[in-house]
Protein backbone atom coordinates (compact mmCIF):
# COMPACT_ATOMS: atom_id res chain seq x y z
CA UNK A 1 0.00 0.00 0.00
CA UNK A 2 1.40 3.41 -0.92
CA UNK A 3 2.22 5.58 2.08
CA UNK A 4 -0.08 8.62 2.06
CA UNK A 5 2.51 10.95 3.64
CA UNK A 6 5.06 9.92 1.01
CA UNK A 7 2.60 10.79 -1.76
CA UNK A 8 1.97 14.20 -0.21
CA UNK A 9 5.69 14.93 0.13
CA UNK A 10 6.36 13.83 -3.44
CA UNK A 11 3.58 16.08 -4.73
CA UNK A 12 4.91 19.12 -2.86
CA UNK A 13 8.47 18.48 -4.04
CA UNK A 14 7.15 18.23 -7.61
CA UNK A 15 5.35 21.57 -7.22
CA UNK A 16 8.50 23.19 -5.86
CA UNK A 17 10.53 21.77 -8.73
CA UNK A 18 8.11 23.19 -11.28
CA UNK A 19 8.25 26.64 -9.65
CA UNK A 20 12.03 26.54 -9.40
CA UNK A 21 12.32 25.53 -13.04
CA UNK A 22 10.22 28.56 -13.94
CA UNK A 23 12.44 30.81 -11.75
CA UNK A 24 9.43 31.45 -9.49
CA UNK A 25 9.61 30.66 -5.80
CA UNK A 26 6.12 30.64 -4.28
CA UNK A 27 5.83 32.65 -1.10
CA UNK A 28 3.05 30.36 0.02
CA UNK A 29 5.04 27.18 0.61
CA UNK A 30 6.84 26.34 3.84
CA UNK A 31 8.02 23.22 5.59
CA UNK A 32 7.41 22.38 9.24
CA UNK A 33 9.66 19.81 10.87
CA UNK A 34 10.15 18.40 14.31
CA UNK A 35 11.73 15.24 15.60
CA UNK A 36 8.63 13.15 15.09
CA UNK A 37 6.94 14.32 11.90
CA UNK A 38 7.58 16.06 8.65
CA UNK A 39 4.68 17.70 6.90
CA UNK A 40 4.42 20.14 4.02
CA UNK A 41 1.84 22.88 4.14
CA UNK A 42 0.59 25.28 1.55
CA UNK A 43 -0.40 28.57 3.14
CA UNK A 44 -3.18 30.55 1.53
CA UNK A 45 -0.93 33.63 1.56
CA UNK A 46 0.90 33.89 4.81
CA UNK A 47 3.60 32.59 7.14
CA UNK A 48 1.05 33.14 9.91
CA UNK A 49 -0.95 30.16 8.65
CA UNK A 50 2.11 27.96 8.90
CA UNK A 51 2.61 29.12 12.48
CA UNK A 52 -1.04 28.48 13.29
CA UNK A 53 -0.70 24.91 11.96
CA UNK A 54 2.54 24.20 13.83
CA UNK A 55 3.02 22.70 17.26
CA UNK A 56 5.38 23.73 20.03
CA UNK A 57 8.89 22.54 19.23
CA UNK A 58 8.43 22.64 15.44
CA UNK A 59 10.77 24.36 12.99
CA UNK A 60 9.27 26.24 10.04
CA UNK A 61 11.55 26.70 7.03
CA UNK A 62 10.48 29.59 4.79
CA UNK A 63 11.73 29.84 1.18
CA UNK A 64 12.94 33.08 -0.38
CA UNK A 65 10.23 35.55 -1.32
CA UNK A 66 8.51 38.70 -0.07
CA UNK A 67 5.83 38.14 2.57
CA UNK A 68 3.55 41.09 3.25
CA UNK A 69 2.14 40.43 6.70
CA UNK A 70 2.28 41.05 10.43
CA UNK A 71 3.08 37.91 12.40
CA UNK A 72 2.28 36.89 15.97
CA UNK A 73 4.24 33.93 17.32
CA UNK A 74 2.38 32.50 20.28
CA UNK A 75 4.04 29.11 20.54
CA UNK A 76 7.60 27.89 21.07
CA UNK A 77 8.85 27.35 17.51
CA UNK A 78 11.81 28.11 15.26
CA UNK A 79 11.19 30.28 12.20
CA UNK A 80 14.05 29.96 9.69
CA UNK A 81 14.35 31.89 6.44
CA UNK A 82 16.20 30.50 3.43
CA UNK A 83 18.42 33.59 3.04
CA UNK A 84 18.36 36.78 5.07
CA UNK A 85 18.86 38.88 1.94
CA UNK A 86 16.04 37.33 -0.09
CA UNK A 87 13.53 36.10 2.50
CA UNK A 88 11.69 39.30 3.37
CA UNK A 89 8.84 39.93 5.78
CA UNK A 90 7.31 43.35 5.13
CA UNK A 91 4.91 44.82 7.67
CA UNK A 92 3.40 47.28 5.21
CA UNK A 93 3.84 50.21 7.60
CA UNK A 94 1.48 48.91 10.29
CA UNK A 95 1.96 47.34 13.71
CA UNK A 96 4.92 45.07 14.61
CA UNK A 97 6.24 42.99 11.76
CA UNK A 98 6.83 40.08 14.18
CA UNK A 99 5.50 40.01 17.75
CA UNK A 100 6.73 37.27 20.08
CA UNK A 101 4.31 36.44 22.87
CA UNK A 102 5.61 32.90 23.57
CA UNK A 103 8.87 31.93 25.24
CA UNK A 104 11.64 29.90 23.54
CA UNK A 105 11.18 31.24 20.00
CA UNK A 106 14.08 31.25 17.50
CA UNK A 107 14.13 33.55 14.44
CA UNK A 108 16.89 33.63 11.84
CA UNK A 109 17.49 34.22 8.15
CA UNK A 110 15.09 37.08 7.36
CA UNK A 111 14.97 40.69 6.29
CA UNK A 112 12.33 42.25 8.55
CA UNK A 113 11.14 45.67 7.44
CA UNK A 114 8.46 48.38 7.41
CA UNK A 115 6.79 48.19 10.82
CA UNK A 116 4.24 50.75 11.91
CA UNK A 117 5.34 53.90 13.70
CA UNK A 118 3.18 53.69 16.83
CA UNK A 119 4.63 53.67 20.34
CA UNK A 120 7.03 50.71 20.82
CA UNK A 121 6.29 48.94 17.54
CA UNK A 122 9.26 47.39 15.81
CA UNK A 123 10.56 44.95 13.29
CA UNK A 124 10.53 42.43 16.12
CA UNK A 125 8.78 43.07 19.41
CA UNK A 126 9.56 40.65 22.21
CA UNK A 127 7.09 40.34 25.07
CA UNK A 128 8.50 37.01 26.25
CA UNK A 129 11.62 35.26 27.47
CA UNK A 130 14.41 32.91 26.33
CA UNK A 131 14.15 33.86 22.65
CA UNK A 132 17.03 33.96 20.14
CA UNK A 133 17.16 36.45 17.27
CA UNK A 134 20.19 35.50 15.16
CA UNK A 135 21.37 36.40 11.68
CA UNK A 136 18.62 38.77 10.46
CA UNK A 137 18.45 42.18 8.80
CA UNK A 138 16.12 44.71 10.44
CA UNK A 139 15.61 47.99 8.60
CA UNK A 140 13.07 50.72 7.94
CA UNK A 141 11.13 49.96 11.09
CA UNK A 142 10.06 52.22 13.94
CA UNK A 143 12.48 50.38 16.24
CA UNK A 144 14.56 47.55 14.87
CA UNK A 145 13.95 45.36 17.94
CA UNK A 146 11.73 46.35 20.86
CA UNK A 147 11.70 44.51 24.18
CA UNK A 148 8.42 45.74 25.58
CA UNK A 149 5.48 44.19 27.36
CA UNK A 150 2.38 46.29 27.91
CA UNK A 151 1.71 44.69 31.32
CA UNK A 152 5.24 45.56 32.53
CA UNK A 153 6.22 42.01 33.43
CA UNK A 154 9.91 41.17 33.18
CA UNK A 155 11.41 40.31 29.79
CA UNK A 156 14.61 38.33 30.33
CA UNK A 157 17.20 35.92 28.97
CA UNK A 158 16.79 36.84 25.30
CA UNK A 159 19.76 36.62 22.90
CA UNK A 160 20.13 39.12 20.03
CA UNK A 161 23.17 38.13 17.98
CA UNK A 162 24.79 38.54 14.55
CA UNK A 163 22.05 40.80 13.19
CA UNK A 164 22.31 43.84 10.93
CA UNK A 165 20.11 46.52 12.50
CA UNK A 166 20.23 49.68 10.45
CA UNK A 167 18.27 52.61 9.07
CA UNK A 168 15.39 52.38 11.53
CA UNK A 169 13.31 55.47 12.25
CA UNK A 170 14.04 55.56 15.99
CA UNK A 171 16.52 53.32 17.79
CA UNK A 172 18.06 50.09 16.58
CA UNK A 173 17.19 48.29 19.85
CA UNK A 174 15.06 49.58 22.73
CA UNK A 175 14.21 47.92 26.03
CA UNK A 176 12.04 49.04 28.90
CA UNK A 177 12.88 49.11 32.59
CA UNK A 178 11.70 45.55 33.16
CA UNK A 179 14.10 44.07 30.59
CA UNK A 180 16.79 42.20 32.50
CA UNK A 181 19.51 39.61 31.82
CA UNK A 182 19.34 39.92 28.03
CA UNK A 183 22.41 39.58 25.78
CA UNK A 184 23.10 41.81 22.75
CA UNK A 185 26.16 40.40 21.04
CA UNK A 186 28.06 40.77 17.75
CA UNK A 187 25.48 42.89 15.91
CA UNK A 188 26.03 45.70 13.41
CA UNK A 189 23.84 48.56 14.67
CA UNK A 190 24.25 51.50 12.33
CA UNK A 191 22.56 54.52 10.77
CA UNK A 192 19.51 54.51 13.03
CA UNK A 193 17.77 57.86 13.44
CA UNK A 194 18.08 58.13 17.24
CA UNK A 195 20.12 55.72 19.37
CA UNK A 196 21.88 52.55 18.39
CA UNK A 197 20.72 50.93 21.65
CA UNK A 198 18.49 52.54 24.28
CA UNK A 199 18.49 50.41 27.38
CA UNK A 200 16.69 50.87 30.65
CA UNK A 201 16.80 47.60 32.57
CA UNK A 202 19.43 45.78 34.58
CA UNK A 203 22.05 43.06 34.23
CA UNK A 204 21.97 43.13 30.44
CA UNK A 205 25.19 42.38 28.55
CA UNK A 206 26.11 44.40 25.45
CA UNK A 207 29.28 43.03 23.90
CA UNK A 208 31.27 42.83 20.66
CA UNK A 209 28.88 45.00 18.64
CA UNK A 210 29.68 47.58 15.99
CA UNK A 211 27.55 50.60 16.93
CA UNK A 212 28.19 53.47 14.56
CA UNK A 213 26.78 56.40 12.61
CA UNK A 214 23.59 56.69 14.64
CA UNK A 215 21.80 60.04 14.72
CA UNK A 216 22.11 60.60 18.47
CA UNK A 217 23.90 58.20 20.81
CA UNK A 218 25.54 54.82 20.31
CA UNK A 219 24.32 53.39 23.65
CA UNK A 220 21.91 55.32 25.87
CA UNK A 221 21.74 54.02 29.45
CA UNK A 222 18.89 55.26 31.64
CA UNK A 223 17.97 54.07 35.15
CA UNK A 224 19.98 50.94 34.53
CA UNK A 225 22.90 48.78 35.60
CA UNK A 226 24.53 46.78 32.80
CA UNK A 227 27.82 45.51 31.38
CA UNK A 228 29.10 47.15 28.18
CA UNK A 229 32.23 45.42 26.85
CA UNK A 230 34.38 44.99 23.75
CA UNK A 231 32.25 47.10 21.41
CA UNK A 232 33.31 49.51 18.69
CA UNK A 233 31.28 52.68 19.24
CA UNK A 234 32.10 55.25 16.60
CA UNK A 235 30.90 58.19 14.53
CA UNK A 236 27.65 58.72 16.43
CA UNK A 237 26.41 62.29 16.11
CA UNK A 238 26.18 63.02 19.84
CA UNK A 239 27.54 60.59 22.42
CA UNK A 240 29.27 57.25 22.20
CA UNK A 241 27.75 56.16 25.52
CA UNK A 242 25.37 58.37 27.52
CA UNK A 243 24.49 57.74 31.17
CA UNK A 244 21.27 59.28 32.48
CA UNK A 245 20.66 58.43 36.14
CA UNK A 246 22.35 55.11 35.41
CA UNK A 247 24.26 53.56 38.31
CA UNK A 248 26.60 50.59 38.79
CA UNK A 249 27.38 50.04 35.10
CA UNK A 250 30.67 48.50 33.98
CA UNK A 251 32.17 49.91 30.77
CA UNK A 252 35.18 47.78 29.79
CA UNK A 253 37.33 47.06 26.75
CA UNK A 254 35.46 49.27 24.28
CA UNK A 255 36.86 51.31 21.42
CA UNK A 256 35.01 54.65 21.60
CA UNK A 257 36.04 57.03 18.85
CA UNK A 258 34.95 59.86 16.57
CA UNK A 259 31.82 60.76 18.55
CA UNK A 260 30.92 64.25 19.73
CA UNK A 261 31.45 63.08 23.34
CA UNK A 262 32.86 59.61 23.95
CA UNK A 263 31.33 59.08 27.41
CA UNK A 264 28.71 61.50 28.74
CA UNK A 265 27.78 60.87 32.39
CA UNK A 266 24.98 62.89 34.04
CA UNK A 267 23.31 62.30 37.39
CA UNK A 268 24.90 58.84 37.57
CA UNK A 269 26.83 57.12 40.35
CA UNK A 270 29.19 54.21 41.04
CA UNK A 271 30.01 53.40 37.42
CA UNK A 272 33.30 51.68 36.52
CA UNK A 273 35.06 52.76 33.31
CA UNK A 274 38.15 50.68 32.67
CA UNK A 275 40.39 49.38 29.89
CA UNK A 276 38.73 51.40 27.14
CA UNK A 277 40.27 53.24 24.22
CA UNK A 278 38.66 56.70 24.11
CA UNK A 279 40.06 58.64 21.19
CA UNK A 280 39.40 61.15 18.43
CA UNK A 281 36.21 62.46 20.01
CA UNK A 282 35.54 66.16 20.38
CA UNK A 283 35.46 65.51 24.14
CA UNK A 284 36.62 62.16 25.50
CA UNK A 285 34.77 61.98 28.84
CA UNK A 286 32.32 64.46 30.33
CA UNK A 287 30.94 64.04 33.85
CA UNK A 288 28.33 66.46 35.12
CA UNK A 289 25.72 66.82 37.82
CA UNK A 290 22.20 66.76 36.40
CA UNK A 291 20.24 69.97 36.85
CA UNK A 292 16.70 69.16 38.04
CA UNK A 293 15.41 72.72 38.54
CA UNK A 294 15.06 75.23 41.34
CA UNK A 295 18.83 75.41 41.72
CA UNK A 296 19.09 71.73 42.56
CA UNK A 297 21.24 69.01 40.99
CA UNK A 298 21.48 65.23 41.04
CA UNK A 299 25.13 64.52 41.70
CA UNK A 300 27.35 62.34 39.56
CA UNK A 301 29.50 60.77 42.25
CA UNK A 302 31.93 57.96 43.00
CA UNK A 303 32.47 56.98 39.41
CA UNK A 304 35.83 55.27 38.77
CA UNK A 305 37.85 55.84 35.63
CA UNK A 306 41.06 53.81 35.49
CA UNK A 307 43.49 52.12 33.08
CA UNK A 308 42.00 53.69 29.96
CA UNK A 309 43.75 55.13 26.93
CA UNK A 310 42.36 58.66 26.68
CA UNK A 311 44.13 60.08 23.68
CA UNK A 312 43.86 62.45 20.73
CA UNK A 313 40.52 63.93 21.73
CA UNK A 314 40.01 67.64 21.16
CA UNK A 315 39.54 67.77 24.95
CA UNK A 316 40.29 64.56 26.80
CA UNK A 317 38.09 65.07 29.87
CA UNK A 318 35.85 67.72 31.42
CA UNK A 319 33.39 68.00 34.28
CA UNK A 320 30.57 70.29 35.37
CA UNK A 321 30.01 70.47 39.14
CA UNK A 322 31.24 66.87 39.50
CA UNK A 323 34.47 68.00 41.12
CA UNK A 324 36.91 66.19 43.37
CA UNK A 325 34.49 66.49 46.30
CA UNK A 326 32.02 64.14 44.57
CA UNK A 327 34.42 61.24 45.01
CA UNK A 328 34.93 60.56 41.29
CA UNK A 329 38.34 58.96 40.93
CA UNK A 330 40.82 58.85 38.07
CA UNK A 331 43.76 56.44 38.24
CA UNK A 332 46.39 54.94 35.93
CA UNK A 333 44.95 56.38 32.70
CA UNK A 334 47.19 57.07 29.73
CA UNK A 335 46.80 60.67 28.57
CA UNK A 336 48.30 61.25 25.11
CA UNK A 337 51.88 60.87 26.34
CA UNK A 338 53.89 59.51 29.26
CA UNK A 339 53.43 61.65 32.39
CA UNK A 340 55.52 61.43 35.55
CA UNK A 341 53.47 64.02 37.41
CA UNK A 342 49.76 63.93 38.27
CA UNK A 343 47.34 64.78 35.47
CA UNK A 344 44.95 67.63 36.32
CA UNK A 345 41.45 67.49 34.82
CA UNK A 346 39.78 70.87 34.77
CA UNK A 347 36.09 71.70 34.83
CA UNK A 348 33.60 74.21 36.13
CA UNK A 349 31.73 74.79 39.36
CA UNK A 350 29.34 77.57 38.51
CA UNK A 351 31.52 80.49 37.47
CA UNK A 352 34.61 78.98 39.10
CA UNK A 353 37.21 76.62 37.65
CA UNK A 354 37.80 73.45 39.66
CA UNK A 355 39.77 70.30 39.09
CA UNK A 356 39.92 66.55 39.43
CA UNK A 357 43.24 64.75 39.28
CA UNK A 358 44.68 61.47 38.06
CA UNK A 359 47.35 61.01 40.71
CA UNK A 360 49.14 58.20 38.91
CA UNK A 361 48.81 58.46 35.12
CA UNK A 362 50.20 55.59 33.07
CA UNK A 363 53.57 55.92 31.38
CA UNK A 364 52.60 53.75 28.41
CA UNK A 365 49.37 53.11 26.52
CA UNK A 366 47.53 49.89 27.28
CA UNK A 367 46.98 47.10 24.77
CA UNK A 368 43.21 47.31 24.40
CA UNK A 369 41.50 45.10 21.83
CA UNK A 370 38.53 47.42 21.55
CA UNK A 371 35.68 45.43 20.10
CA UNK A 372 34.71 43.26 17.17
Amino acid sequence: MINKNLVQKTFVLTVLTIFAGSCIIPSTVGIIKNTNIESNLKSGCYIQELIDNASAGDTIYVPSGIYYENIVINKSISLIGEDKNTTIIDGGGTDDVIHLTADWVNISGFTIQNSGQESFTGGIRMSSNHNTIIGNILSNNNYGISLFNSDYTTIKDNLIKDNIIWNNNKSGIITHSYSNDNTIDSNNITNNENHGIRIPGNDNTISSNNISNNGQTGIYLAYSSNTISDNIISNNDEHGIQFYRANYNTIEGNNILNNSVGLYISGSDFNIITSNSISLNFRGIEIRDLYVGWGKYDDSKRNKCFRNNIISNNENAYFVYSNILRGNTWRYNYWDRPQLLPKFIFGEMGSNTWFNVDLRPALNPYDIGGGV
